[in-house]
């Protein structure tokens, strides 16, 4: 659980002179995040059990802010024959 809700995180750190430095923490969107993806400007997360994609915005290389969530609840029901 992170932030109260059932979902998975995301962390980003910088390296420091102390070691490693967390510059943002933010929810993936779902449960259990296992792959990500990204280019200059976003970055996507697969959650496993979510069935689920997060988007995020990408500012100066960092995480900034969740822009959107695909979700795919109605297919993961059908196809693995869940209520």
């Amino acid at each position: 659980d992170f932030g109260g809700q059932r979902q998975g995180a995301l962390a980003q750190y910088r390296p420091s002179a102390a070691g490693l430095e967390l510059v943002a923490i933010l929810g993936s969107g779902g449960s259990h995040p296992c792959h990500l993806a990204a280019d200059d400007r976003r970055l996507a997360v697969a959650n496993y059990s979510g069935a689920s994609v997060g988007l995020f915005a990408l500012a100066d290389g960092r995480l900034a802010t969740q822009t959107g969530i695909a979700r795919f609840v109605e297919w993961y029901r059908q196809y693995y024959k869940v209520a």
